[in-house]
């Protein structure tokens, strides 16, 4: 896996399974104290499926999950391709003192932004 098959995938997660701003993913909405005990499950199953943010969508192409409890028991070079995938997306957005989590998030941000920044990104990577 290189740094261009993860903006690529991460391009069709946010078009398959949805876009997302404020967290890693949308995670599921529990009413009831007696629903409550069902939430850590359900967050990590969200992880795997719920609409995403850029880095959530980074995250999912590259460790199968945006949920990040799961990603530290990845071996490092898959690690490395990971923060080489962010750094590619991070030239594509740049704007001094700006993140891809904050500029994902910002207001006037779409899903057809960031599929096409991660998709810029991916071709400049080559």
């Amino acid at each position: 896996m290189t740094p261009k098959d993860i903006l690529l995938k991460a391009a069709e997660i946010i078009q398959r399974d949805g876009w997302h701003q404020g967290s890693l993913f949308k995670v599921p909405e529990f009413t009831t104290v007696r629903r409550l005990s069902g939430r850590l499950a359900a967050t990590h199953a969200a992880g795997r499926t719920a609409p995403v943010c850029a880095m959530g969508a980074l995250c999912r192409a590259t460790f199968g999950t945006a949920y990040a409890d799961d990603i530290h028991v990845w071996p490092p070079a898959l690690m490395d391709t990971y923060r080489d995938a962010v750094l590619a997306l991070e030239r594509e957005v740049s704007a001094p003192g700006n993140s891809v989590a904050h500029w994902n998030d910002q207001r006037e941000r779409t899903a057809e932004d960031v599929i096409l920044a991660f998709k810029r990104a991916a071709h400049a990577s080559d």
